[in-house]
């Protein structure tokens, strides 16, 4: 008799039937991690003879340096053990202690997985410790494996209240419905995948991380999913909701309609260098991320939000980021790569005026039936998108970055929808 495999199928995105997930068992979350006071730590020390004649440190960081758990090198020291050693020697700066946490779909397939690549990145930043990389899967099909994930949850953060940590970057990688935007949660009793709302998902996955998110100086949340999220405007109105409640500093979304997580590794590893090492603001470091990720602009487009005050209460300044091309991406829209109407493959012809592009189908017979009637060629139009603004970082002859803002108070000119009820 022929063996047949039992486990669950995988799955490449698509539909899934939306359930309610937050009624799976009694969710109570008690876990308190007190107020920390967080301090970098500093590599390998100068001989004690020498450090006033290396170099003169400022009275305020005397007492820093004195700390039992602070060690210093200058760099002339540095380069005197490189050559005493005869080899070279990483110089690592002072460095925030950073928390990955990568929360995954069960039987989500992550190879090339940009947390991964943070954690290789960063680690000779860290030869004492500090970084710490936490993969999690989840599963919300039914309400004894909820419950499971709670319990692991809790024995992890307990764990974690051990260290002290001033960045958590949490990545959560997982599929979402391609007609409604609902995220992924897991396998049914049947074992097929299932959705549910945004907002109940981030209210199963996140309450038990609550508290770490709250003790560290800098949140990030990389959601790892299809575009569907952010161009439903429910979802994507939702995803921001939970931004704020969970006080994430920022977050970063993506929107192809088939997102490919693989192809975000340079903008993850460029993010890792100017904001978790060498501590920008991920606003102003953004450009010159996206400077490293041109090749990522020609599959997706990426939704920055930023935490601000507004009035006193929390806000979120949302960005769009469009990679345009003149030829394939005028102002950040993609061509079809046929036409529709004649069926040909590549066959466009551009003109530019008053910040307008005006794209048209350069082969002859488009328009032309067989029973001899004619229309117009294949046309398309592009304006500018208001209120955009052309990056330097990044720029080629004929391409560019456009730091799009997105105002949800009007139908915006680059999602098409208003949240406004």
């Amino acid at each position: 008799m022929a063996r047949t495999k039992q486990t669950t199928s995988k799955s490449n995105g698509g539909t899934a039937p939306r359930v309610t997930i937050l009624n799976h068992g009694n969710l109570k979350f008690k876990i308190k991690i007190p107020p920390k006071v967080l301090r970098t730590h500093m590599d390998v020390e100068c001989p004690p003879h020498k450090k006033n004649d290396c170099l003169d440190i400022p009275d305020m960081h005397v007492p820093e340096l004195g700390q039992a758990d602070v060690t210093f090198r200058c760099m002339h020291c540095h380069i005197a053990l490189a050559k005493k050693l005869n080899e070279n020697v990483p110089y690592y700066i002072s460095t925030a202690p950073v928390l990955i946490i990568h929360f995954k779909l069960v039987d989500h397939p992550t190879a090339g997985s940009p947390a991964d690549m943070i954690h290789s990145f960063l680690q000779l930043y860290f030869p004492h410790g500090g970084l710490h990389l936490l993969d999690v899967i989840f599963d919300f099909g039914t309400a004894r494996k909820t419950n499971a994930y709670s319990q692991q949850c809790t024995a992890l953060v307990n764990d974690l209240k051990k260290e002290e940590y001033s960045l958590v970057c949490i990545i959560i990688t997982t599929h979402t419905d391609d007609t409604h935007g609902d995220p992924f949660v897991g396998h049914d009793k049947k074992g097929n995948y299932i959705t549910a709302s945004v907002i109940e998902f981030m209210n199963v996955l996140l309450p038990p991380w609550h508290d770490v998110i709250q003790c560290t100086q800098e949140s990030m949340l990389f959601f790892m999913g299809c575009g569907a999220i952010i161009n439903q405007s429910d979802t994507f109105r939702d995803l921001r909701s939970s931004v704020l409640e969970y006080t994430f500093s920022s977050a970063v979304a993506f929107t192809a309609p088939h997102f490919q997580p693989p192809y975000t590794c340079h903008l993850a590893l460029a993010y890792a260098e100017l904001v978790l090492i060498e501590r920008f603001n991920i606003r102003e470091a953004f450009p010159k991320i996206l400077a490293q990720s041109y090749r990522l602009g020609m599959h997706t487009s990426i939704i920055l939000m930023t935490r601000f005050k507004h009035n006193g209460a929390a806000a979120l300044e949302c960005t769009r980021y469009a990679w345009a091309h003149t030829a394939s991406r005028p102002w950040g829209f993609t061509l079809p790569v046929q036409c529709p109407q004649c069926g040909c493959v590549g066959q466009w012809n551009s003109t530019y005026s008053s910040g307008m592009y005006i794209v048209e189908c350069s082969y002859t017979g488009c328009g032309q039936s067989r029973d001899n009637e004619t229309t117009s060629r294949q046309k398309y139009t592009f304006k500018r998108p208001r209120g955009s603004k052309r990056l330097k970082p990044g720029k080629r002859h004929n391409a560019e970055w456009l730091e799009i803002p997105l105002d949800f108070s009007r139908p915006n000119a680059v999602t098409g929808f208003s949240d406004s009820e």
